[in-house]
């Protein structure tokens, strides 16, 4: 028979098991307890030793590299541009042209008023000074001679210039006849082949522009025989030196193409070439000649000139109203030339200071107006650097502070060195955020020397600077997170050894940049404390 227990009979038990539980869980949490309190309290905090450091405060701001020059120029007068002189990249000398127009008919204005202020300054001076008719017979006499020898290299120029164009007659008709079929026509055809094609089109071009300016050459030539007037006999020494020069291409091209040639035999290129050769010597020489005989008539018109004053000078004073009524004219005149010369200045722009030419958008032939920019230069060699400090920080930075700078094309190794040249009082709103505008100057302290920074360094890259606003060397610091605010002050902690807490009110002085403060009293060197103290 099988009996059952009652379920009242196992509730002492249970009870037992509850409370022997309950206190074992109470003697786990004393133990706790007492670990914390007693045996927490020997393990000594990390500690961190007073020594002597240099402190640097910095500040660090982006910037921008900006020339420390820059304008754009523009003609104050319209017109047709006559030169371009610069192109986008060429580095101009101060004062430079730049661009140029057409400016003939300023310039015949110009010597006109120029050649009327010599005629009234020599009146004037005829009149200020009275002279012996022996003298002023003297000045005559010479003053007849160099018209007379003006009026013979006159004549000799003429006979230059024949001779200049039998030469150049010569040089390209007879000289290169071998050379063409056709010649004298508007479709001259090279006897060979040329390996060098542009020669070959070249040369058939400058045949067919040089008979024709032959031609031209000799009915001007023989129009001047007709009338020998000085104008035309300049005139014609100017086109001549053009004639000359359009035959000196045609030969150059012309031996190109022969030492290119195709299919003839050398003995024959070098027929070609002799035959050239003598055609070209002869043109320099008759371009030579051409030029001699222009600065000739150019000196011979300044001794004219000066003939015709000296004479004025030597002749018989006048009366104070005479004097008066020619110094008066002189004036009006000196007013037209100058005048004249100021308009003519101004048909060149020229550079304000050395630099690169950033913007070049005239043409040759161009019509242009007043004022509209056509050129910009910027002053390559003087860059400098512009950044904006936040007003947090503006009161520590001051005119003379060095700053390490970086370039984003160069990397953080690529150190350049900077110095603060200037700071705008007035603030700039970035962001809602006041700052100021201020000027860096590129300056021989650092890694780099500032003559590298001017070859490495372009306008518009950007910079990151570290601007070092104060330095103390050989200081008492601590690591600033070793440190605690107490009482409107701050305290370091030393630990005994039992590792308890000991407060040591002290006084600071420059937070550095690197986490380190100067402790300027209530710690010595050597001294050790909490490296990072408890926050209460």
């Amino acid at each position: 028979m099988t009996h059952q227990a009652s379920p009242h009979a196992h509730a002492p038990r249970r009870a037992r098991k509850k409370w022997l539980f309950i206190g074992l869980a109470a003697f786990l949490v004393a133990a706790a307890v007492a670990w914390f309190a007693f045996g927490k309290s020997k393990i000594r905090p990390e500690e961190v030793t007073v020594a002597r450091a240099t402190i640097v405060e910095t500040v660090s701001v982006t910037g921008r590299v900006k020339p420390a020059s820059d304008v754009d120029l523009a003609f104050e007068r319209s017109g047709k541009v006559n030169r371009t002189l610069v192109k986008v990249g060429d580095r101009v000398a101060a004062r430079a042209p730049l661009l140029e127009l057409d400016a003939s008919d300023l310039r015949a204005d110009l010597r006109e008023t120029e050649a009327q202020v010599a005629t009234e300054r020599a009146n004037l001076e005829e009149l200020r000074r009275g002279a012996r008719p022996e003298e002023i017979a003297v000045k005559e006499a010479e003053l007849a001679k160099a018209e007379q020898d003006f009026a013979n290299y006159y004549t000799a120029a003429l006979v230059t210039v024949e001779d200049a164009y039998a030469k150049a007659d010569d040089a390209v008709r007879a000289k290169t006849d071998q050379l063409f079929t056709n010649d004298d026509t508007d479709t001259p055809t090279l006897t060979f082949t040329a390996s060098d094609s542009q020669a070959q089109v070249d040369v058939v071009e400058l045949r067919r522009r040089a008979g024709k300016q032959l031609v031209a050459w000799s009915v001007e030539l023989r129009a001047v025989r007709a009338s020998s007037t000085p104008s035309a006999i300049r005139t014609l020494l100017a086109d001549s030196e053009i004639y000359l020069a359009l035959a000196r291409d045609f030969l150059a091209r012309a031996l190109d193409a022969v030492n290119a040639s195709v299919g003839i035999s050398a003995s024959t290129a070098d027929t070609y070439k002799t035959s050239i050769g003598t055609g070209r010597a002869n043109v320099a020489t008759a371009t030579t000649n051409v030029s001699g005989a222009t600065q000739n008539l150019a000196a011979q018109a300044l001794v004219v000139a000066k003939s015709k004053s000296d004479l004025a000078l030597t002749k018989a004073g006048a009366t104070v109203e005479e004097l008066a009524a020619a110094e008066a004219k002189l004036l009006q005149v000196e007013a037209r030339r100058d005048a004249a010369s100021a308009a003519l200045a101004k048909t060149v722009i020229t550079a304000p200071f050395a630099g690169l030419v950033t913007k070049q958008e005239a043409n040759v032939g161009e019509i242009v107006a007043a004022n509209e920019t056509l050129v910009s230069l910027i002053a390559e060699e003087s860059l400098e650097l512009e950044a904006y400090i936040p007003e947090v920080d503006v009161g520590k930075v001051t005119a003379g502070d060095f700053a390490a700078v970086t370039f984003d094309a160069y990397g953080p190794d690529e150190i350049f060195s900077v110095r603060v040249a200037r700071m705008e009082p007035a603030e700039t709103v970035i962001e809602g955020v006041a700052t100021y505008k201020t000027i860096f100057h590129f300056a021989n302290s650092g890694v780099t020397d500032v003559r590298d920074a001017k070859s490495l360094v372009k306008s518009g890259m950007t910079a990151n600077l570290e601007i070092e606003t104060d330095r103390r060397e050989n200081v008492v610091a601590v690591p600033f997170r070793s440190l605690r605010e107490r009482n409107g002050g701050w305290a370091a902690y030393a630990a005994d050894r039992s590792g308890a807490l000991t407060e040591r009110a002290v006084t600071i002085g420059l937070r550095g940049t690197n986490g380190e403060v100067e402790i300027t009293r209530g710690l010595d060197e050597g001294d050790r404390i909490v490296a990072t103290p408890p926050r209460e």
